[in-house]
């Protein structure tokens, strides 16, 4: 199964309609409307090359906040749109879902656009942030926007707190943890991080774990040792992992966990607003691990992980993850563009060739899995 699809049209109308309702619910004056494409981009450079500068409730302040609403809750809120229906979700009628660090609801609002088996089932989902402006916004926002018959309620707490109820059925944690492992530089202590986080996230689900970082290198080793951690607690990876054995791919290298795929079908709207802040997205990445407690059927072959790149006249490559290891694909480039990335494939590996340049096994082969 891939990790992205492209989006049906009732899904494209569905975003283009939250864009609409998110100016509905939150008004600006004409004034303030023509700031906002230099307010996102203080914003986008406050949460990537002046993150020292950032306070740990940023989304309190009100300027942040709306930025924080017209920009990036959409964007992320269309990558998960691209990533939640590949995912083998078992919530039934009654079930809860704890959401860590869920700002203006985000993972929700993705959930209910996504997933319209899921509209209308009795579902409970707890959203967990420190940031109270944020919460009440996105409760605001969903109850406009859906005719949901889930019940959200919003816990202005640190994810540490106390959730009282039964544990969830899912936890997940979207674009969360990325200020405990940016700055960690070896792999050790990248575990010794993830370990306490894993303990966090087991503790408050009976079933399964979801986890969505940005889609960069420490954000991808991250994943890989946050994997490494539930694992040896014998909570098993699904997606996007094709076997259960130690993640393949080095620390420190030019390879990570991570997926990408272009943008082509995000509403106008949000991408002529990106152009307008000076940061336009032609490919949104991201990085993840979902997991559940029960293991899933014995997978073989690998998922793709980087684009295509040129490997001679002829030939294409791409890099997978197997539970061989890292696995360079070779094959003509007309075969190559059909192995986009998260693609899961079946390979024969020739136990003669490596890649010199990552160590790889070299697979002449391709088929889809």
């Amino acid at each position: 199964m891939r990790i992205s699809s492209p989006l049906t049209r009732d899904t494209q109308q569905l975003l283009s309609d939250l864009l609409y309702v998110i100016e509905k619910v939150f008004p600006l004056p004409l004034r303030l409307q023509a700031q906002v494409p230099q307010t996102v981009a203080t914003l986008s450079r406050l949460l990537t090359a002046e993150r020292g500068a950032r306070t740990v409730i940023y989304l309190n302040n009100r300027q942040h906040l709306s930025a924080y609403i017209r920009y990036f809750l959409p964007w992320n809120c269309y990558k998960l749109v691209k990533l939640l229906p590949n995912l083998s979700l078992d919530i039934a009628d009654g079930d809860s879902i704890t959401d860590l660090g869920s700002g203006p609801l985000t993972f929700a609002l993705a959930l209910w656009i996504s997933r319209p088996d899921l509209r209308k089932r009795r579902i409970e989902i707890r959203c967990v942030d420190h940031a109270g402006a944020a919460l009440e916004a996105g409760k605001k926002l969903f109850k406009v926007y859906t005719d949901s018959t889930w019940t959200v309620s919003g816990i202005h707490s640190s994810v540490h707190g106390p959730i009282f109820g039964n544990r969830a059925r899912l936890v997940s944690a979207i674009n969360l943890f990325n200020e405990q492992y940016e700055h960690i530089p070896h792999r050790a202590d990248l575990l010794q991080t993830a370990y306490p986080l894993a303990d966090l996230l087991s503790a408050r689900t009976s079933d399964g774990i979801l986890v969505v970082e940005p889609g960069i290198p420490q954000a991808g080793h991250f994943i890989s040792s946050l994997r490494q951690a539930l694992l040896e607690k014998r909570i098993m990876p699904h997606s996007p992992c094709c076997h259960r054995e130690r993640c393949p791919l080095p620390f420190n290298s030019q390879k990570w966990c991570h997926f990408a795929f272009d943008t082509a079908d995000a509403p106008v709207a949000l991408q002529k607003l990106s152009q307008a802040a000076g940061i336009p997205k032609k490919r949104a990445t991201l990085s993840f691990i979902y997991t559940r407690s029960k293991a899933p059927q014995t997978q073989h072959g690998g998922r793709v992980l980087s684009d295509m790149f040129p490997l001679s006249y002829s030939l294409c490559g791409r890099y997978a993850c197997s539970a061989c290891g890292l696995v360079l694909i070779g094959a003509q480039p007309s075969l190559m563009k059909q192995y986009d990335s998260g693609s899961c494939i079946s390979f024969k590996k020739d136990p003669t060739r490596h890649d010199l340049k990552s160590g790889a096994w070299y697979s002449p082969f391709p088929e889809w899995s």
